[in-house]
């Protein structure tokens, strides 16, 4: 009430005077020390609901990032040029194939020799029982044949490492190899083994050793492997202008077979329904922590009714509600972390972005909450206390 001083003024009884910002602080640390076990069953939910959520977004998202790898591992952004025909007119400048290798948005390009040399018949030493090939390749071919490899140049052959394992080579082991060309002529050479896994561009379907050969002379093939921001309509043309010596006729084709039934990687993860569980677990997280303060509205009046302002009465309830939302945002922010690291033995992809998703959620139930605390402390605080008694 006001009452009014000597001068005509009004002038607000000291009940009005008596909730400083400390005063507020102090009223939280009560509220949420009276009450210890809703307090932590709130932040378990909170954790619960927020992690849970958060876990499903992480796992959309890591399988769209993981098809995304499959598809790049396999050869998504790979052109195979090659000649029309068989014949000799056909085939490709070694030398033009190798020097793809230095055009900018290029990865790697290799290509694979042809005609009488294209496979010799091979035997190794320590396997006799097993009949293989050695076909010879120029360029940066070891990220070719196997893409999470890096550039190498070493002499020696190179096998699939399920091959090696299987027959007893280790990385670096001196093997005892013959060859035989078309003509039947056999030689024999102690050569170094240098283990690949293949298995991702299928290289190890056929058991082919493969050796750097000279950028000299011709290939049947060139594998052309693009940066993914540099892969365009335009790449086409470019390879095949790199490759035109004015008399071959030159084809480019993907080195990935299209599969029209299968969903790009990029709209799976557009259309992903939990870009949307921010916002679910916003509004659940919410409704955990709103619904026990509709039943204690009665502790709104009885802070009314000793001189608190509606402001001060909302200001306590919505920052008590917002400490246990930001406990129980971050708490399931790292179990989910956690989760996902123990399933996927590694942290997941842009793990800020889900840092930001979670803040977002933490965001809408505290803006839904505050608004749903200033409702309450301006309701009818008669009719709070009588529903009480």
């Amino acid at each position: 009430m006001a009452r009014r001083n000597g001068s005509g003024t009004s002038r607000r009884t000291t009940t009005q005077s008596q909730w400083p910002l400390g005063a507020v602080w102090r009223q939280v640390r009560r509220t949420l020390l009276g009450q210890p076990g809703m307090a932590l069953l709130l932040v378990l939910v909170t954790a619960l609901v927020g992690g849970g959520l958060g876990l499903a977004e992480a796992n959309m998202r890591q399988s769209a990032f993981d098809y995304q790898s499959r598809l790049t591992a396999s050869g998504q952004y790979v052109l195979k040029a090659s000649a029309r025909t068989e014949t000799g007119e056909g085939l490709l400048s070694a030398a033009a194939c190798a020097g793809l290798n230095w055009v900018p948005g290029v990865k790697t390009a290799t290509g694979f020799a042809s005609g009488e040399t294209t496979y010799l018949s091979a035997t190794i030493a320590k396997a006799p029982g097993e009949y293989m090939s050695v076909q010879h390749v120029v360029g940066d071919f070891a990220p070719m044949l196997d893409p999470s490899s890096a550039s190498r140049f070493d002499d020696g052959v190179y096998i699939d490492a399920a091959l090696a394992g299987r027959i007893g080579i280790a990385e670096g082991m001196r093997i005892g190899l013959t060859t035989s060309g078309a003509g039947g002529e056999a030689s024999t050479r102690t050569v170094t083994a240098h283990l690949l896994d293949m298995s991702a561009r299928k290289f190890n379907e056929s058991q082919v050793l493969y050796a750097a050969g000279p950028t000299t002379g011709t290939v049947g093939e060139c594998l052309v492997e693009f940066e993914p921001g540099a892969y365009s309509d335009d790449s086409r043309k470019m390879v095949a202008a790199a490759l035109d010596d004015g008399r071959t006729i030159v084809s480019i084709t993907p080195f990935l077979a299209e599969d029209t039934n299968a969903v790009p990687p990029l709209e799976q993860y557009r259309g992903r329904i939990s870009r949307w569980f921010w916002l679910a677990s916003g509004l659940v997280c919410f409704l955990a922590l709103f619904m026990p303060l509709v039943f204690r509205r009665h502790e709104f009046a009885l802070y009314r009714s000793v001189g608190a302002g509606a402001n001060p009465t909302a200001l306590i309830h919505a920052i008590s509600g917002a400490l246990i939302l930001l406990v129980g945002h971050v708490a399931g922010f790292l179990w989910m972390i956690l989760i996902f690291a123990w399933t996927h033995r590694s942290l997941p992809d842009m793990i800020g972005t889900l840092a930001m998703t979670a803040g977002a959620s933490f965001c809408v139930a505290l803006f839904l909450t505050t608004i749903g605390c200033m409702a309450l402390a301006r309701g009818n605080m008669a009719s709070f206390i009588q529903k009480r008694l």
